[in-house]
């Protein structure tokens, strides 16, 4: 009789050193998939830097597109056009009068 309670005994704390185990594993887990460090941390940073390049390639083909079709930016780009002209113009000039010297 007491080889069988001695058994249960071993089988009920055997079954809750599991459970606990099963617990920390779980937990252990959940801690590393939400958290920035831990064993399982590279995964989240992966995936994080994934998430932060898309959207960070979204914002520049949108802020590019706005840009390209702003009034603003077509004057920018006349005048910018304008003084490249006209630099080549005062180059070609002074370069005319130094060579007529």
């Amino acid at each position: 009789y007491h080889k069988q309670v001695r058994a249960k005994a071993e089988q009920a704390h055997q079954a809750e050193r599991e459970q606990l185990a099963a617990t920390k594993i779980q937990s252990w887990f959940r801690m590393c998939r939400h958290a920035k460090f831990g064993g399982l941390a590279f995964l989240y940073r992966k995936h994080f830097q994934m998430q932060t390049t898309a959207v960070q390639v979204l914002q520049r083909v949108y802020r590019g597109h706005l840009a390209r079709h702003s009034e603003d930016f077509r004057l920018r780009l006349d005048f910018r056009r304008l003084e490249h002209n006209c630099a080549i113009t005062i180059q070609s000039v002074t370069r005319g009068h130094l060579d007529r010297k």
